[in-house]
């Protein structure tokens, strides 16, 4: 079950309320998603709600019908994932992030990067792919949600 920190509900809200005033013609849009975004990519975007919960709205048929399009919770490291994407602009969203136990071991898939496949540019070291195994966090969260 998620731990809801007390400043999230109005910290979402604020936040979709300076994108609605940065880009007036994304009210709606931003109304249905009812949260903040967290990331977006080709065929699908993370968003952050008010409730702590993470959705996806992503591409049903990428081959068929690109244009279809459903919602999906993300938990799990689908979660952890955008969240670690979203906190590169909003650093607050970092108190939501799982704590690494102290015995924690690097995840052995990214070598504790949270990435594969980093960038070799010293000026892009946090750019990649994210790892599927840790959700970015760079250790395993057993158990966390």
């Amino acid at each position: 079950m998620l731990t809801i920190p007390d400043w999230l509900p109005q910290f979402v809200s604020s936040q979709m309320a300076a994108a609605i005033r940065e880009e007036p013609k994304s009210a709606e849009w931003i109304s249905e998603t009812g949260g903040v975004l967290l990331f977006g990519t080709i065929g699908s975007e993370a968003f952050l709600r008010p409730d702590g919960s993470v959705w996806y709205h992503e591409v049903v048929n990428w081959p068929a019908d690109p244009e279809k399009y459903e919602w999906r919770e993300g938990r799990g490291n689908d979660r952890w994932a955008a969240l670690v994407l979203g906190s590169k602009r909003m650093p607050e969203l970092r108190k939501l992030l799982p704590q690494r136990p102290p015995n924690a071991p690097n995840c052995s898939a990214c070598g504790g990067r949270g990435l594969i496949f980093p960038s070799p540019a010293e000026e892009a070291r946090d750019r990649g792919v994210i790892c599927a195994d840790c959700g970015a966090l760079g250790w395993i969260a057993h158990g966390a949600a």
